[in-house]
């Protein structure tokens, strides 16, 4: 009922309407004034009341459903952070059910989540003990960590552009909605991810990147519906498969559902990228070891001070830490100070400096290959 009576100013973009919520958001303090005079006489007329002691305003920054909202953009409610850093290890399902819930709160703020909790997730399935091991507890832990590390989602302006980045796994999908600000710095709007089913499992690599496009256009409909998008994506064949009239039927049926969108497709290769070309050559240098500091060799400030000897790795780290990072997104993350790696398919993992690889390679320690 509520929302109904002020269905003009929610399409004018002026308030937003949560069940009996109202947030009032507008560019200039004039205007903020005559709306909130046009939302009280419609309170007033139709004989509602509103609990002083929970208004709030002229406020530049508030809380609003659990996330802190001003001009620089949205971000988690730090009460909410620590709720989920201060969860105790789960010991019944119902906890670990409780507990992601409260991850999944911060699905939007994080990078392919939906990926990282599914070791966790695969511990409800009907008829799988409850046996909680190393490794549950070590997925546990570093879904605490990325909490920690959220960034703050950019506001949209539907004046401009936007971009999608999209990635597939065997694991499952994730995309990035981006849009550049007044500095031409791409930012992040919303991240997105979510688990394969079981079918999907068995796609091919192309198939597996074209419903990540399809899926991520259907979640982001009201960002981009009606505007000029530009997806990236880092698997040339799927731009080729686009063009093509008459694929395959099932691959046919799905470029279908993107006709309705105004779109245009970019190959992202690294080496086109100055800094994506740096971060290319790291790979090949830096030996990438299981996410496990309990049996890591260096204890984390010493491998955090290892990593700040490195250049290269120093230019990563400052970057993922200044918050100009967007086109680090889903790549690479900060945990315990420690710089990790994130490749398709496996957790985080632990980037070594150059100068200890042999130190590793002594210590019996699993080493990657290098990533081309």
């Amino acid at each position: 009922m509520v929302k109904s009576l002020f269905q003009d100013l929610i399409i004018q973009g002026v308030i937003i309407v949560y069940l009996d919520d109202i947030l009032i958001h507008t560019k200039t303090w004039q205007e903020h004034l005559q709306t909130v005079g046009l939302v009280l006489q419609r309170i007033q007329e139709h004989n509602l009341q509103l609990q002083f002691r929970k208004c709030k305003w002229g406020c530049i920054k508030l809380k609003f459903l659990g996330f802190i909202i001003s001009a620089d953009g949205i971000q988690m409610d730090p009460t909410k952070i620590s709720t989920i850093t201060n969860f105790p290890t789960p010991k019944t399902l119902k906890s670990l059910q409780s507990f992601l819930g409260l991850a999944n709160f911060s699905l939007r703020f994080i990078p392919n989540l939906a990926q990282v909790t599914k070791p966790l997730r695969q511990l409800l399935q009907k008829n799988v003990p409850f046996n909680w091991t190393a490794q549950f507890d070590q997925c546990f832990k570093q879904i605490k960590d990325m909490v920690q590390e959220v960034p703050i989602l950019a506001h949209p302006d539907f004046a401009k552009p936007f971009k999608i980045q999209t990635d597939a796994s065997n694991l499952g999908l994730g995309a990035v909605l981006l849009q550049q600000n007044n500095n031409n710095q791409w930012q992040p709007i919303t991240f997105l991810s979510r688990s394969l089913t079981k079918s999907e499992q068995n796609y091919s690599t192309i198939e597996k990147e074209l419903i990540t496009v399809v899926w991520a256009f259907q979640k982001l409909h009201p960002y981009v519906h009606g505007t000029h998008v530009t997806v990236e994506t880092d698997h040339q064949p799927l731009i080729a498969l686009i063009q093509k009239k008459h694929p395959a039927s099932r691959l046919l049926r799905w470029p279908l559902s993107l006709q309705e969108y105004t779109f245009d497709f970019t190959y992202y290769k690294g080496s086109n990228n100055v800094v994506a070309d740096s971060l290319s050559r790291i790979e090949q240098q830096a030996a990438l070891v299981d996410h496990s500091l309990t049996s890591f060799p260096l204890v984390p400030s010493q491998l955090a001070a290892a990593q700040q000897q490195d250049e290269d790795l120093v230019h990563i780290i400052h970057q993922l830490r200044s918050g100009n990072h967007t086109h680090l997104a889903g790549r690479y993350m900060i945990i315990n100070n420690v710089l990790h790696f994130i490749e398709r398919d496996q957790p985080p993992r632990i980037y070594i400096p150059y100068s200890y690889n042999h130190n590793i390679l002594l210590s019996t320690m699993i080493i990657s290959s290098p990533v081309t």
